[in-house]
């Protein structure tokens, strides 16, 4: 009996490796993070949007290029936000690797191989 797409989407298989319990929380936050991540591209289309439309302030050449002429005196050096900016900066880049670390995962038993089906 062949498979439908739906029935087939939800095959995990590394399961057996890393548990059921780890690997249903490790696919409830993958699907957490692609709706926070749709949200977010969705929020920013629409600021862009909101931006030019009602602001008039040509967002998109500055995205693309990497330049915006702005008027004299009205323009700030992007150096950041000083020490907060930093400090956040680089404790979500340790979050970052700590989480694409094995360090906080439980330690998987070795699967030893079944014998061979004796067909």
């Amino acid at each position: 009996m062949q498979r439908t797409f739906r029935q087939r989407r939800h095959r995990v298989p590394l399961r057996t490796l890393v548990g059921g319990k780890l690997s249903d929380r490790l696919t409830s936050l993958h699907k957490l993070s692609t709706k926070l991540l749709i949200r977010l591209v969705v929020l920013h289309v629409a600021t862009v949007t909101f931006r030019v439309l009602v602001k008039k302030d040509d967002l998109v050449q500055p995205m693309l290029g990497g330049w915006k002429e702005v008027e004299p005196g009205r323009a700030r050096s992007a150096t950041g936000d000083g020490p907060l900016a930093f400090v956040l900066t680089l404790l979500l880049a340790l979050a970052a690797v700590y989480a694409g670390s094995e360090d906080w995962m439980p330690t998987a038993t070795p699967v030893t191989p079944t014998a061979a089906a004796g067909w």
